[in-house]
């Protein structure tokens, strides 16, 4: 019997060879020449890329005028000004300058927005404002440029997860805001005793928040903003983070869920949504297959990362004397210890924050956060990396060969074929993108007087910078013009995504794989439905 292709069917044959002719080609493609192309398969792609740049240059320029700055202090340069504006607009966190000694009230509200429309996205706020503010009818044009910023399995699901995605960072941000506010004016900083002035941390440290509502108003909304964003900038006076709340669990707890739930991805946050409505319904509500790769791969990388953690500085107290995290005088006893490395590996999934100098922690340590930092979190989050997704789909991909599979299944679903190359794809130019990096910030910074700066410290603010983190074992006021444009290219590709920026010079092909027959298409015919995963 001939199938409708023409050829013969075979039994559980997972193969069906498909004559070129019967591909229905775009005649659009075929006309114009190849800038006129490129313009027309991208146009969604290269809107959102124009106005990352617009973002991150205005914001630089407006950072850069006398008046956002402080009066007592040395007029920031341009360049320190464009690289607060590209980490704060790419959710990153890593500064050159002290933003609470720096930046009076209005720069630190440009801050503030600027990393508000980079974690929610500016499509999305501007399909809030067309939709809601002038309504007025949401556009294809819009929602496919909402599709490339936030990601979607549609259009229209694109849209419905953008206006879950502001709603509920904006409410998010006022409700801890405002539990922020009242710890900061009513609690005292908490901080081990033993803290001494040779130490990292001061033993003494007046934020000027208890008792001054204004004050603490304000920086708990720039916390929880900060926090909700994973954008890892803080407001406290000085340049510990919040080492200056190194005992109150509370306060890391919530900035913990804070960063978790802006990073595990917004499709996800939409799935618990339905799932919540149509359970108070009575109703039966299945996650979609990558709200469970998403949770799934983002949990699992934050706990085996913690595992690895506790065994690297668990044998480097074996082999260190009084080197070893758990054998220094510092951060206090051992659960105080043990709490502050739980903060700072979930702090790895693109938070930024810190309790502790990375300094003092093991090179193993060091290593594991490198890896954390470089996976980042969910894709369609408010966070940077390859994106867990990406790294699922290249584990079970590797399995998949190893067994020797023609497919790569996941969830009694088959991963499409183009997601498969696609992974691979970012991994190995992400990783290019940071082993380079590392390298040309290594080089000079040894040059000129850093001479403490390891590869390892340079390698890690690299990965730190593409997984848009913001931690850095090293002071980064010391670096030079060059590193700092070196990292706010890594920190601009980390939050437009190596996905995207692979995805302009694609080509327009289907997911086929060309056989040896140079006159006949091979897809795969599979028991299991395919799907496409969305990567970094």
């Amino acid at each position: 019997m001939k199938s409708f292709f023409g050829k013969k069917d075979k039994a559980n044959h997972n193969e069906i060879l498909i004559p070129k002719q019967n591909i229905v080609r775009n005649k659009k493609w075929e006309e114009g020449g190849f800038f006129k192309r490129f313009l027309h398969k991208n146009h969604a792609i290269l809107t959102v890329l124009g106005w990352y740049l617009f973002f991150s240059i205005l914001g630089g320029i407006l950072l850069y005028i006398p008046i956002f700055q402080k009066d007592d202090i040395e007029h920031v340069s341009f360049i320190n000004s464009l690289f607060i504006s590209s980490s704060a607009f790419s959710d990153t966190g890593l500064s050159t300058v002290s933003v609470s000694d720096t930046y009076n009230f209005f720069g630190q509200l440009i801050i503030l927005i600027l990393i508000l429309i980079g974690g929610v996205g500016w499509f999305t706020i501007k399909v809030i404002l067309v939709e809601y503010i002038f309504e007025k009818k949401i556009t294809i044009k819009d929602q496919n440029e909402i599709m490339n910023e936030i990601g979607g399995e549609t259009n229209r699901h694109a849209l419905e997860v953008a206006k879950v995605a502001f709603i509920s960072t904006v409410s998010f941000t006022i409700i801890f805001g405002l539990i922020f506010a009242g710890l900061f004016y009513s609690v005292d900083p908490k901080y081990p005793a033993n803290w001494t002035e040779d130490s990292n941390t001061p033993a003494s440290i007046n934020l000027g928040l208890q008792g001054d509502f204004l004050k603490s108003f304000w920086t708990g909304i720039f916390h929880a903003g900060s926090s909700i964003n994973n954008a890892g900038f803080d407001i406290f006076t000085g340049d510990y983070s919040l080492a200056v709340y190194y005992q109150n669990y509370f306060i890391q707890f919530l900035t913990i869920f804070l960063f978790v739930f802006g990073g595990v991805g917004f499709a996800v946050i939409y799935d618990c949504y339905n799932y919540l409505k149509n359970k108070a319904k009575g109703q039966k509500f299945r996650f979609s297959i990558f709200t469970k790769i998403a949770a799934l791969s983002y949990f699992s990388v934050a706990f085996i990362g913690l595992f690895l953690v506790f065994i690297a500085e668990g044998f480097d107290v074996l082999i260190s004397d009084q080197n070893s995290f758990y054998r220094s005088d510092f951060y206090g006893d051992p659960s105080a210890k043990s709490f502050a490395l739980i903060f700072n590996t979930f702090s790895t999934r693109n938070a930024g924050f810190s309790t502790i100098n990375i300094y003092d922690l093991s090179e193993a340590t060091k290593v594991i956060f490198i890896l954390m930092m470089f996976i980042g979190s969910g894709p369609g989050s408010t966070a940077g990396g390859i994106r867990t997704t990406t790294l699922f789909v290249l584990i079970v991909a590797l399995i998949a060969k190893i067994k020797r599979k023609k497919e790569v299944t996941c969830f009694n679903r088959r991963i499409a074929n183009e997601n498969v190359r696609d992974a691979f794809r970012i991994f190995i130019f992400s990783a290019l993108i940071v082993f380079v990096s590392s390298f040309l910030i290594y080089i000079p910074e040894n040059v000129i007087d850093n001479e403490d700066v390891t590869y390892i410290d340079s390698l890690f603010v690299s990965a730190s910078a593409y997984g848009t983190t913001g931690l850095a074992t090293n002071n980064l006021q010391l670096i030079d013009i060059f590193a700092s444009i070196v990292l706010i290219i890594v920190m601009f590709i980390g939050q437009f995504g190596i996905y995207n920026i692979l995805n302009l010079f694609k080509s327009n092909r289907s997911d086929y794989i060309f056989s040896k027959k140079h006159h006949y298409y091979r897809v795969y015919n599979s028991k299991y439905l395919e799907t496409k995963i969305r990567l970094g």
